[in-house]
């Protein structure tokens, strides 16, 4: 009779335990246990969500994923190329983007309006070395011209 008693404490601490952890992972799948969403409800959400941007596309999820990548590889290659017609690093490119970004939220501009801006200024700049140095110019004909009506002016001496 000893060795029912003891078999059938032994099955119901056994249940009792199996019960247990069953509810204890089955609390962990519910994210109860950890106070927000479960990993399989996260993952589950972010589909969701990338169905939703790739049927505003027209696409399914696979390519609007690859759409992405491919972006992101062709933005990639545009900058390694613009950085390599500066001569300049990738990085440094971004940090001379950043600071120009800076500066134009700085004066309270898009980034746009203020390269047009920086443009014009260069180009007034460039105008009026130009027009500089065509008055010196202008001054050394006018100059020459009339040093040779002076010099025509002057009797010349047998």
């Amino acid at each position: 009779m000893l060795w029912k008693k003891t078999l059938a404490g032994g099955l119901a601490g056994l249940l009792l335990t199996v019960g247990a952890a069953g509810a204890v992972f089955a609390a962990d799948a519910e994210g109860t246990t950890s106070g927000g969403t479960s990993k399989a409800g996260h993952w589950t959400e972010r589909l969701a969500k990338l169905e939703q941007k790739a049927a505003a596309e027209g696409m399914t999820v696979d390519q609007w994923i690859q759409a992405k990548i491919s972006g992101r590889a062709q933005k990639d290659e545009k900058l390694q190329a613009a950085a390599a017609k500066k001569g300049v690093t990738v990085d440094e490119l971004k940090s001379q983007r950043a600071d120009v970004k800076a500066k134009a939220e700085a004066q309270g501009l898009t980034v746009k309006e203020y390269l047009k801006q920086q443009k014009e200024a260069k180009l007034a700049e460039k105008k009026a070395q130009m027009e500089a140095k065509l008055q010196k110019k202008l001054a050394e004909i006018q100059q020459k011209w009339a040093d040779r009506q002076a010099a025509k002016q002057t009797p010349k001496q047998p």
